[in-house]
């Protein structure tokens, strides 16, 4: 509820105020994907790459940005048919609203490469990889200039 200076209370609806159930939902779902991304990344350094924790390190990484890399996508079907989005503060400069939209834009844009730069080091490899329990061989010749610019994308 907000209240404005002369008072009274006026009653906000909940589609003004916040997003819907789903969308947080989705939201928090992606939150945990990344902490999960990081973890693993994180871990693998940690521990000697030739280790079976290692390997199994990265299948959970990769598995984990692939799921990620679909619930992005599933995030901006919502967003553009079905979700209810709350609108800006009136106070809120266009500039602002403008610099909020452009970073928001601007995050799903790197959740939907960042997934893609990793699978594209896999092939580039020409190493056999694992999502969830799939091995999955490189289907590019090694290229080391290729997989150098994947590293660097993905890192």
């Amino acid at each position: 509820m907000t209240e404005p200076s002369d008072g009274s209370v006026l009653d906000a609806t909940p589609e003004s105020e916040r997003f819907e159930h789903i969308g947080i939902a989705l939201h928090w779902i992606t939150a945990l994907l990344i902490i999960v991304m990081f973890a693993t990344a994180w871990s693998r350094e940690a521990v000697d790459h030739d280790t079976h924790l290692a390997s199994a390190l990265m299948t959970v990484h990769r598995t984990t940005g692939v799921v990620t890399w679909m619930v992005e996508w599933v995030r901006l079907v919502w967003r553009y048919y079905f979700a209810c989005l709350p609108t800006f503060s009136e106070c809120m400069p266009k500039l602002q609203q403008w610099i909020a939209k452009a970073n928001e834009y601007g995050l799903y844009a790197l959740l939907l490469v960042q997934p893609l730069s990793g699978l594209g080091n896999c092939p580039a490899s020409r190493a056999r990889f694992s999502i969830v329990h799939s091995s999955i061989a490189g289907s590019f010749p090694g290229n080391p200039t290729s997989r150098s610019v994947f590293v660097e994308a993905h890192e």
